[in-house]
């Protein structure tokens, strides 16, 4: 109750900060008090800097304004991720993992990924960090209601101490109990930004600091006999904490934590970009560390045995630090052309050394890489060329990636056409190749051979036809963890994870198209993926068909003070046995036994926007207060209830 008042008072301040607009007068009587009127008057008269002043720029430098309209976009990122989930599908409570619906067979670079994959759909990378060029102080505040004792918020601040100086400070934190026994989520997210450019223009720096926190209640899902019991809807188990689930004495904790510095300095300035050419000789350090803590007070045994009879604690540590430099050379004839050159030093480990019978598993992995690369981008009798290439030259991982599209633009429909070809040839994640646990099972050193990977896309966006993307994948030694049957005394106990490796090729294709309709105050937006795996579907997991349709309904009310958009939006997918989560390795295993999915969601959504501040009311799931629920995130997680969740996000211009 407390939470709606707060929430109706800042909607009352609002509407009366536009009912109390004043417009000062000057007259001659009363005791006005002159020197003060003008004052304010000469605030109040002075002219904001128009939204698109404040700027949000990549580490490629590709530029937007800060947005404050309220589109169903918006709603679709008013979430813990603050973006689009449409290829998500997230477990019972906030800040646990994500079962991917759609996914493009994801491997980056040149270089092994430390994996976790489950615990880092919230955390940030280098070239999702934003910098930031503003007239005046920016702040933006994110709140959303969780389920049950805890709050999301994000918030954020930015400001140019001069025009060659910004600098931004943030913080996103959560605090989720959740409503099924031992689920307590709790995350923190900070981050701080600067950047430098001097007068002359030649010198530009950008840095970050981030250090990430993911802490979960681990509980292994629902046991066998629960699970039978959320299928079948027996009533007294609408009460989520009376559904038993395999333990209550576990939490892991994933740390990263990142600092990052990009600088350049322009040799030769370009004095007429369409006339001379430029040189810039440019320097990137990124300094990464992720830890993964698995704890637990006492075994438990659907994971099998354990070393010893005690409580289970395993910690990873992984380190990179990466220098690179690069010349770039801007030309009009011949465009953009640039060479660099990387070192990566990498550690990642354990504190022991395991022995078995017949075989020993290594404590740490250590090692140099360097490689080379470059990349070109030209305009081309209307199309827009864009060339990337790196390849390992020497020391412990071999690996190349290639990255070629062609873009063309009709500026007459607005339209703008893109193809091209990715080729990715790399070691699996760090996790496939060492892992050590307390648990017997969880201990492995392997000899996997680099993945090869291969994907043609497409794309198509026009205001009028809309966004269309189609992409052809496939990969040969693919990795992934499944299931290995293990037998104890002659008889058989559940199955266990295991690294495997794909022996042939896994092909998939994948189509989404984003269409709206707009009738009068009314809009139809559209999302439709369709995905097939045309080889290999035992290994990969995915719905073949996902929608998301939302009707709004869109409005001015109280003389145009407020403006709203209210509706439904219905999201489905068909059946599909999705990977099963593992709490101990943080990732996802494949599995083909339980299905999930052929489900629908519906939502209610109120939505509205006063001044700078975008209100959002949802009333999610609603159907199961009629129909129940018996609907899984992930073998033995279940989806959620019907929940009504509301909050805001308010941009200050000062």
């Amino acid at each position: 109750m407390n939470k709606i008042i707060l929430i109706a008072l800042l909607l009352i301040m609002s509407f009366s900060a536009i009912a109390q607009k004043r417009k000062l007068t000057r007259t001659g009587g009363g005791n006005t008090n002159r020197s003060e009127q003008s004052e304010n008057s000469s605030l109040e008269d002075r002219e904001r800097p128009s939204v698109d002043k404040y700027k949000l720029i990549s580490i490629d430098n590709d530029t937007i304004h800060v947005d404050t309209t309220l589109t169903i976009s918006k709603l679709y990122k008013y979430n813990y991720l603050r973006k689009d989930d449409f290829e998500l599908l997230p477990f019972h409570n906030v800040g646990l993992p994500y079962t991917r619906l759609g996914g493009e067979l994801e491997s980056d670079g040149t270089f092994p990924d430390v994996g976790i994959n489950a615990k880092r759909f919230n955390v940030l990378e280098a070239d999702e960090i934003k910098y930031y060029h503003v007239p005046t102080p920016l702040t933006e505040l994110y709140f959303k209601t969780t389920f049950e004792q805890g709050q999301n918020v994000d918030a954020f601040f930015t400001s140019n101490l001069s025009k060659q100086f910004n600098f931004s400070i943030a913080y996103k934190g959560l605090r989720s109990l959740g409503y099924y026994q031992n689920a307590l989520a709790s995350t923190g997210n900070f981050r701080m930004t600067a950047s430098y450019r001097s007068k002359n223009d030649r010198y530009l720096m950008r840095t970050h600091f981030v250090s990430q926190d993911i802490t979960n209640q681990e509980n292994g899902g629902l046991t066998p006999t629960a699970r039978e019991q959320f299928i079948n809807k027996v009533p007294e188990f609408d009460n989520r904490p009376s559904l038993d689930v395999q333990f209550q004495n576990a939490e892991s904790l994933y740390l990263n934590r990142r600092f990052f510095l990009d600088q350049s300095y322009a040799i030769k300035q370009s004095v007429d970009s369409l006339k001379t050419s430029s040189i810039k000789i440019k320097h990137r350090f990124n300094f990464s560390d992720h830890e993964y803590t698995y704890q637990q007070d006492e075994a438990v045994d659907i994971f099998g045995d354990t070393f010893e009879d005690q409580s289970i604690s395993n910690n990873l540590e992984h380190q990179i630090l990466h220098n690179r430099i690069s010349l770039h050379y801007d030309d009009p004839l011949l465009g953009r052309l640039s060479f660099k050159a990387g070192h990566r030093y990498f550690t990642y480990g354990y504190d022991r050394l395991i022995l078995f019978e017949d075989r020993e598993i290594n404590n740490l992995l250590e090692g140099n890489v360097v490689s080379l690369g470059g990349d070109f981008k030209k305009d081309i009798s209307g199309f827009q060329i864009d060339a990337s290439a790196e390849a390992n030259v020497s020391g412990d991982y071999d690996g190349y990636r290639f990255k070629g599209q062609a873009q063309y633009e009709l500026k007459d429909s607005i339209t703008v056409a893109k193809a091209g070809v990715e080729l990715i040839d790399r070691a699996p994640d760090m996790n496939f190749q060492l892992y050590q646990s307390d648990y017997i099972n969880y201990n492995w050193q392997t000899s996997f051979s680099n993945q090869e990977k291969q994907r043609l896309f497409a794309e198509l966006e026009s205001k009028r036809l809309g966004h269309y993307s189609a992409s052809i994948t496939q990969v040969q030694n693919y990795s992934y963890f499944g299931y290995e049957d293990v037998e104890e005394n002659e008889q058989e106990i559940d199955s266990l994870p295991k690294p495997f490796q794909a022996g042939g090729t896994l092909r998939t294709f994948k189509v989404k198209a984003r269409k709206d309709f707009s009738l009068g105050k009314f809009t139809l937006a559209n999302t439709v993926m369709y995905q097939n795996v045309t080889d290999g579907q035992d290994i990969y997991n995915v719905p073949e068909f996902v929608t998301r349709n939302s009707l709004m309904f869109r409005d001015y009310w109280f003389q145009d003070a407020l403006y709203l958009n209210t509706g439904l939006t219905f999201k489905y997918f068909t059946s599909f046995t999705a990977d099963a989560y593992d709490p101990i390795l943080g990732d996802f295993v494949v599995q083909n036994d339980q299905e999930i999915g052929d489900f629908y969601t519906l939502d209610f959504f109120f939505n509205a926007k006063v001044q700078q501040a975008r209100i959002f009311f949802v009333m999610e799931n609603f159907p199961t207060i009629f129909q129940g629920n018996n609907n899984f995130s992930a073998p033995n997680y279940p989806y959620r209830d019907f929940r009504i969740r509301f909050g805001l996000v308010w941009n200050f211009f000062l």
